[in-house]
Formats: structure tokens, sequence, C-alpha cells
């Protein structure tokens, strides 16, 4: 895990490799941009909606499973496009402001 985030945030070679781990950690609770926080509510109206037509097929037979089937292949990865990115770019902003100071 630390390997990928060497990747995902190269600013981190510059930060001791004792205080990477914190760095990280400190890094991953700072606050969302407005701007992102748009973005997130924007995209879960998306899915929430997208989610919806697709569970509106389900019979009563089968609507358990099929909300099962449907979150875990469209809902879930397509959250995760969107949270993702927008995590790792709030890590990488967090970093560059630590090494600033």
């Amino acid at each position: 895990m630390k390997k990928l985030w060497l990747l995902l945030v190269p600013d981190l070679t510059r930060i001791h490799a004792a205080r990477r781990k914190n760095a990280i950690e400190k890094a991953s609770k700072s606050e969302l941009q407005a701007g992102e926080l748009g973005i997130i509510a924007v995209w879960l109206v998306v899915v929430g909606l997208v989610t919806r037509s697709i569970l509106q097929g389900a019979t009563d037979d089968n609507r358990i499973t099929f909300t099962i089937v449907a979150n875990l292949i469209f809902t879930a990865p397509a959250l995760l496009l969107v949270f993702i990115p927008i995590h790792i770019r709030r890590v990488r902003r967090d970093i560059k402001r630590q090494l600033s100071e």
C-alpha cells in the first residue's frame, strides 16, 4: 500500500519515510473543497436516479437478489469512479500543504 501511495502522490518522496504514514493519515482527514463536495452531491443524485431506474425492472419474486446484484455491479463501482479520484486529489493537496509549512 505504501508503494501505491508513492505512485499516486509523488510528493511523498520528499517526506521522510518514518513520517509518511502520519502525513497520509493527516491528509486523508483534511477537508473537501466546495467544488469537490458539489461534484460528490451531483454524482450521488445521478447514480441514485440510474440505480432507481435499473431497480424498477425487478419483479417481486427477485427484488432482493436483483437489488444486491445491481448494487454490486453498477452502484458501488459508479460511486468509486468519482470518490477515489477526489480522495487522491485531497491527499495530494494536503501533502503539498504539509511540505510548504
